[in-house]
């Protein structure tokens, strides 16, 4: 697991306390914070899930097709045709 997915759960989960504190003790202001802690947590664990992703799809998983495309020969310097 990524440390920012890891990360991004941790705020999702203070921000979910906050806004249960704020609601509790009636103050506006800390639930905001609470909710903007929770949206923080989402984008820092959906960047985690991202670079994991990428991670994980490597140039052995294209298609043997692609793959010719890019090894092919190249044709010599003189016999460019324009």
């Amino acid at each position: 697991m990524d440390s920012d997915r890891i990360g991004g759960i941790g705020h999702q989960l203070l921000g979910r306390l906050m806004g249960m504190t704020g609601r509790v003790l009636g103050d506006a202001k800390l639930q905001t914070d609470g909710a903007r802690e929770r949206e923080r947590g989402k984008r820092q664990n959906d960047a985690g899930c991202a670079r994991e992703t990428a991670g994980a799809l490597s140039i052995a998983e294209l298609p043997a097709e692609h793959e010719a495309e890019q090894t092919g020969p190249l044709p010599a310097p003189g016999n460019l045709q324009i």
